[in-house]
C-alpha cells in the first residue's frame, strides 16, 4: 500500500532487445526515479545481458520474454498471444512498451488485455498500414521529440493518441568538469591535439562517412584534429558492413590514418565527454540523440546535423552549431570555424548546458512519464 493508502501500481515494460542503447538507457534513467512506494515496475525482456543485468541492479524484477530466442512463432498473432499470456501472468495494472517494434506487437495484443496499454516511439521511418492500425490501438502513444510525433502523425498516427516526453539525463552524473588529459595520453596523443568525437553505433543512420570525407580538408585547417570514433556495428548486413569499410577505407585513402582513432567497447562516456574538444553528431536522422544530451550536460561543444529532433535540443549559432546532413564541406567549414573560435565553443557549451539542465534533465522526465502512466490509470 502507498502512503495514501492506495495500492502500488504494478507496470509491465517490454523491452526486445538484451542490449544497452539510448532507448534502454532512457527508460532506466526513469525507472531509477520511479518511487517504489507508488509503483512495482516488472520487465519482460530477454534474461540475459546488459539490460537484464542493469534492471536487476534496480531491483527490477525481469520475466524472460525473448521474441528472438528458440521456438518464437513467427506469425504476428502467435506472437502477440504469447506477449499477452506473459503480460497477464503478471497482474500488471498496466502496461508499456519501450520502442516502435514492441508498441506494434502490444497494438496486436490488446484485444486479449484487459489493462491499459501504452508505448514509445524513439525511431523516424516509414511504415506500413498494419503497423500504423495497430499504433492507433493503444490507449496512448509518447513520442520523445515534436519531429516524431509529427513524423507519424502524417502517416497516419491519430493526433490524440500520440505526445511528446523528452528523454533526459542524470546532470549529476553528466557534469563539466575540468579535462585530465587521461585521454589524449591513451590515444598516444600530444596535449594540444584538437580532438573530435563521433560517438555511436556505426550505421548509414549515424552518417559517420560523412566525418570521413570532412577529414582531409580539417585536417588541412587543423593539422593537430584527431578523430575518434566510440563505437561499433551492430548490423550484420552487407551494406552495414560495406558502411563501415567504408568509412576506414576513407581516411586510409586520404593518408590520415595516424589521425583516426577508435573505441569499440566503452563503459559510460561521461568522463570521455569532458576530455574531447568537439562532438561531431553527423547523423542522416536523429528522433533525439541521447548523445547530444549527454554533451550538453557536459558542456562540450556540439556540431550537428539539423535533422529529426536535433534541433529540439540545439539552437544554431546558441547552444550548438547545425549543417545540413551529408554535407562533408559544411561539416569541415563548421568544425574549423570553431577551432580558430575557443570562445565560441566555450559559449555554444555553457548555452547546451543550461538547456540541458532546463529542459531535458532525468528528472524533468521521470516526471513526465509518470503523469503519463497516472493519466493511463486515472
Amino acid at each position: 500500500m502507498t502512503p495514501q493508502g492506495r495500492p502500488r501500481r504494478r507496470i509491465a515494460l517490454l523491452f526486445e532487445y538484451p542490449t544497452l542503447h539510448g532507448g534502454e538507457r532512457s527508460m532506466l534513467a526513469v525507472l531509477r526515479r520511479l518511487p517504489r512506494t507508488d509503483w512495482d515496475p516488472v520487465a519482460l525482456a530477454p534474461p540475459h545481458g546488459p539490460l537484464a543485468d542493469a534492471l536487476r541492479k534496480l531491483g527490477v524484477a525481469v520475466e524472460p520474454f525473448d521474441l528472438h530466442g528458440r521456438d518464437v512463432p513467427a506469425e504476428l498473432p502467435e506472437r502477440a498471444a504469447r506477449l499477452a499470456e506473459a503480460v497477464m501472468r503478471l497482474s500488471a495494472d498496466l502496461v508499456h512498451a519501450n520502442s516502435l517494434s514492441m508498441s506494434r506487437l502490444l497494438g496486436a495484443a490488446v484485444d486479449q488485455l484487459n489493462i491499459p496499454a501504452t508505448g514509445h516511439i524513439r525511431d523516424i521511418m516509414r511504415l506500413n498500414t498494419t503497423t500504423i492500425q495497430h499504433l492507433n490501438r493503444l490507449d496512448a502513444v509518447a513520442a520523445v521529440s515534436h519531429a516524431v510525433k509529427t513524423a507519424y502523425i502524417e502517416q497516419g498516427v491519430e493526433r490524440h493518441r500520440i505526445g511528446v516526453i523528452y528523454n533526459g539525463v542524470d546532470c549529476r552524473v553528466f557534469r563539466p568538469d575540468v579535462p585530465t588529459g587521461v585521454l589524449k595520453e591513451e590515444l598516444g596523443l600530444p596535449a594540444d591535439t584538437f580532438l573530435i568525437a563521433t560517438i555511436g553505433q556505426l550505421s548509414l543512420r549515424k552518417g559517420q562517412r560523412t566525418v570521413a570525407d570532412a577529414a582531409k580538408r580539417i585536417v588541412r585547417g587543423i593539422p593537430q584534429a584527431h578523430f575518434l570514433f566510440v563505437g561499433r556495428r551492430h548490423s550484420q548486413k552487407p551494406e552495414s558492413v560495406e558502411y563501415e569499410a567504408s568509412v576506414w577505407r576513407t581516411f586510409e585513402q586520404a593518408g590520415l590514418q595516424n589521425h583516426l582513432h577508435r573505441i569499440e567497447e566503452i563503459d559510460g562516456v561521461d568522463w570521455l565527454l569532458n576530455e574531447i574538444d568537439l562532438l561531431v553528431h553527423p547523423a542522416e536522422q536523429e528522433p533525439l540523440g541521447r548523445v547530444l544530451l549527454e554533451a550538453g550536460a557536459t558542456a562540450t561543444p556540439i556540431v550537428a546535423t539539423a535533422v529529426g529532433g536535433t534541433p529540439e535540443i540545439l539552437v544554431h549559432g546558441e547552444s550548438g552549431w547545425l549543417i545540413p546532413p551529408g554535407d562533408p564541406d559544411a561539416l569541415a567549414d563548421a568544425v574549423v570555424h570553431l577551432w580558430h573560435h575557443p570562445e565560441l565553443r566555450d559559449e555554444l557549451g555553457e548555452a547546451a548546458l543550461r538547456r540541458v539542465r532546463s529542459l531535458f534533465n532525468a528528472d524533468r522526465s521521470a516526471r513526465a512519464h509518470r503523469e503519463f502512466w497516472e493519466s493511463m490509470l486515472a
